[in-house]
């Protein structure tokens, strides 16, 4: 007999298979009497595959039709009107959107009658940007004047574009909006100088007939439904399984006639990433989308194709088919259902069956799964399962036998979580919420395998591991059996996942952790985008070693990071910037506790904008100044500017052939350079500078993905097809080129030091924070090797020479000096 025939209660019966006893696992909760093989690498399989092709794009693009070079000249154009830094903007946009909206208060003790109220409050906060950004592109498009792309030289363009940067900003504007409109400005600039390539190519009539200005012009109908985007996942309203507009954009830019190239290379991203689920539509999605239009209108045929442009009906169109699709319900859809759920559970009686309200729910994670969606049988599937977990949850429902629970999850430090302990709303409701996190995580798992439905065997074997995996994280270890396997920490000091009280929208650990962070434990942990965490906290201007306490957190479908800091503003210095991947090697490392940790794959580690559902974070809070008070960091540990970080650009197009290495060094590390400059210890500030250069350049070997940029001839920018190939040649590029970089590091900060230095200082004076070497290596044939992929060939090995002639001075790289955080030169 298995544990679940064992326990008794009402509600619809879950019958098991009976073939295999062996198969169930035993009951994760404590008895009544004591209740006071690994699997192949995809992605290096097929990146392994892609590899062994003479070029890195050759089997993705098998068997395309249509006219390569119009396609390949388009690849071109998509990557140059990418500009990094507006990727970023946008991104933070939505961060500081989403913040707002989170503080207004749209959902809160289960109540939504604030939501409108609170994305009023967002609307109302990007309407100046919109005005300052109209605003901000008449003003380039008086700059432009009426000359046509045509009739201009390149060196012209970039002479134009270049003006572009230095127009003067609004005073006033947040400080996302500002970052977007300066970033705005190099977007201009990139549209100018593609305008005329394309036009001086002979590929599109636009530059030959229609004014610069003119073009400058149209860009502001594109803003607009951007903005509109930005809203909607700020205030939770775009959907779960939104896909790129940009899908929709590709097959006729491109003029590819067979779609089962873009199908297929659709199903191989989600195969590569089936283990994860984002918890919100992808940020670059937005850019990506953005880009794609720009593009669109670019390549208009003739005056009168750019005159019938309409970028917001477009965007309309894109979004009113992501709505449409089965699968596009939104995470606040999600939370709705959930906060629905627990105020159900609350209100049943003793003895009642929590099955109806459990099947009700369910439905609602559907649109947050790739495959669930899609299954058959789906109610059936749902009707059962909503059964399995009504039997040995219903011991929980009621209000005599909820309150033991609720009182449990309380004991185990949900009171510590907040300056203001929870109100008799608050307590009641947390047993109903920790029975709410338990058929969720159970439903996500479960429904997100579709291959064990058609098998009840095997469907009672994923049920029954998923809901005892969910057990042992919702449920305070004292209604738990004390040798569960399935627990993740040991020992007397367990605490439990909460959902947050109020929000209900993601959830926080009742332990919060006390801990020495020492240099030694800070340069062993790696945080977004492969930075370590000893370079976050010197960014910080943090002195290490430092007693700090460790709050932990786990997101959601739905949820972003500024998010979650916007609802936890009583911990003291609270920043989204400086949560970090509680990964199990933080987890080790900090906590003592590999269990608590959670490992996801590189796009939910790149950046603060894609995170996974499930994926865990920590925040660092400095021990010893309650309340956020004491002098100098105010009682926190946290970032005034990016920490040290650099990024790689490859560049092979005709006439350009480098590779060009941008190394930010923080704020309060430039400054300390700085002063040292000043006082003429040349000696000192070259070893200050590499130490902050080292940081730098290690983070684009631990993440080479999102660090190193390819710009090749006749390229087709088709990310999910090319993602592969790409991260091959990345990691082949950045092993070899950040190996000598290292080695070089000394060199070069000697002559950066002779050559540089009162530039540096300069802009370390400068508002903008940190400063931003660019270094230039000439490196001739690489856009040989980049056309014909990392294989032997006297390219290859001209490169190879190239790249180990860095540490020995006879390639010597021109030497910039940038103010601030930048990613690429203008234009």
């Amino acid at each position: 007999m298995t544990w679940t025939d064992a326990l008794t209660g009402a509600g619809e019966t879950w019958t098991p298979s009976g073939e295999d006893e062996s198969l169930w696992l035993t009951s994760p909760f404590a008895s009544r009497e004591s209740e006071s093989a690994e699997l192949e690498d995809p992605m290096s399989r097929f990146t392994g595959e892609l590899l062994a092709h003479e070029g890195p794009f050759a089997s993705p693009f098998q068997g395309l039709d249509g006219p390569s070079m119009e396609s390949g000249a388009i690849g071109e154009l998509l990557e140059e009107l990418r500009v990094p830094e507006f990727e970023d903007a946008i991104a933070e946009l939505v961060q500081e959107s989403a913040a707002l909206h989170a503080e207004r208060g749209a959902v809160f003790a289960g109540e939504t009658s604030g939501a409108s109220a609170a994305a009023e409050a967002v609307r109302e906060h990007l309407l100046p940007l919109e005005r300052e950004a109209d605003r901000l592109l008449e003003q380039l498009a008086e700059m432009a004047g009426d000359r046509e792309a045509g009739s201009i030289g390149e060196d012209e363009a970039d002479r134009l574009a270049a003006s572009f940067t230095q127009v003067e900003l609004p005073p006033g504007v947040s400080p996302a909006s500002e970052e977007f409109l300066k970033s705005l400005r190099r977007v201009a600039g990139k549209a100018v100088s593609a305008a005329v390539g394309l036009a001086r190519k002979g590929i599109s009539a636009i530059g030959k007939v229609i004014p610069i200005g003119a073009i400058l012009q149209r860009l502001k109908g594109l803003i607009k439904p951007l903005l509109r985007r930005v809203l909607s996942v700020a205030i939770n309203r775009l959907p779960l399984a939104l896909r790129p507009a940009a899908n929709r954009l590709r097959q006729r830019l491109l003029k590819f006639e067979d779609e089962s190239v873009l199908a297929e290379a659709e199903e191989l991203a989600e195969l590569l990433s089936a283990d994860e689920t984002p918890a919100v539509a992808s940020l670059e999605v937005l850019h990506e989308d953005f880009t794609m239009q720009l593009a669109d209108m670019l390549m208009a045929e003739d005056g009168e194709a750019l005159e019938a442009f309409d970028a917001e009906t477009a965007f309309e169109a894109t979004a009113q088919g992501e709505r449409s699709d089965e699968a596009g319900g939104s995470a606040g859809d999600l939370d709705a259902a959930r906060i629905r759920l627990i105020r159900e559970l609350g209100e049943l009686e003793d003895g009642e069956s929590p099955a109806p309200a459990f099947e009700e729910f369910l439905p609602a994670l559907l649109p947050a799964l790739r495959i669930g969606i899609r299954i058959a049988g789906r109610d059936r599937v749902i009707r059962l399962l909503a059964g399995f977990l009504a039997k040995p949850l219903q011991r929980f429902v009621g209000p005599r036998l909820s309150r033991p629970l609720s009182t449990a999850v309380i004991d185990t430090g949900l009171r510590l979580l907040t300056l203001e302990s929870p109100n008799a709303e608050d307590e009641r409701l947390a047993g109903p919420a920790a029975l709410a996190a338990v058929v969720e995580e159970t439903g996500r798992a479960v429904l997100a395998e579709d291959s064990e439905f058609e098998d009840p065997a095997r469907l009672e074997t994923a049920a029954t591991m998923a809901f005892n995996e969910a057990v042992a994280r919702n449920f305070p270890p004292a209604l738990l059996k004390a040798d569960l396997l399935e627990l993740e920490t040991s020992g007397s000091a367990r605490a439990v996942w909460v959902l947050r009280p109020r929000g209900y929208s993601y959830k926080k650990y009742t332990r919060i952790f006390e801990t020495t962070v020492t240099p030694q434990i800070a340069a062993s942990v790696t945080s977004f985008g492969g930075t370590r965490l000893d370079a976050q906290l010197r960014a910080s201007g943090a002195a290490l070693p430092a007693r700090a306490r460790v709050h932990l957190y786990e997101a959601l479908p739905g949820n972003i990071l500024s998010r979650i800091a916007a609802l936890e503003k009583h911990v003291p210095g609270m920043d989204w910037r400086q949560l970090h991947p509680l990964t199990v090697q933080a987890a080790t490392a900090l906590l003592g506790e590999p269990g608590l940790g959670k490992d996801v794959g590189p796009r939910f580690t790149a950046n603060r904008n894609m995170i996974a559902t499930g994926q865990r974070f920590y925040f660092l809070e400095a021990a010893g100044r309650p309340g956020g008070g004491g002098g100098g960091g105010g009682g926190r540990i946290i970032q005034q500017s990016p920490p040290s970080q650099a990024f790689v650009e490859l560049n092979g197009r005709p006439g350009k052939n480098w590779i060009r290495l941008y190394i930010f060094i923080s704020e309060p590390e430039a400054q300390a350079i700085a002063s040292r400059i000043r006082k003429g210890d040349t000696t000192a500030m070259v070893l200050a500078l590499r130490a902050a250069w080292g940081a730098a350049i290690r983070s684009v070997m631990s993440s080479p993905t999102s660090r190193v940029r390819i710009l090749s001839e006749a390229s087709p920018m088709l990310e999910q097809q090319v993602a592969a190939a790409a991260a091959g040649i990345a990691s082949k590029v950045a092993e070899m080129v950040v190996g000598k970089l290292l080695d070089a590091a000394v060199r070069l900060g000697t002559d950066y030091a002779k050559l540089k230095a009162g530039h540096f200082a300069d802009a370390a004076d400068a508002p903008a924070l940190g400063v931003t070497v660019v270094l230039t290596f000439p490196v001739p044939g690489l856009g040989a090797v980049l056309r014909g992929g990392i294989v032997p060939s006297l390219a290859t090995v001209g490169l190879l020479r190239t790249i180990a002639s860095f540490a020995t001075g006879r390639v010597l790289p021109a030497m910039d000096t940038q103010p601030g955080f930048i990613r690429t030169l203008t234009p």
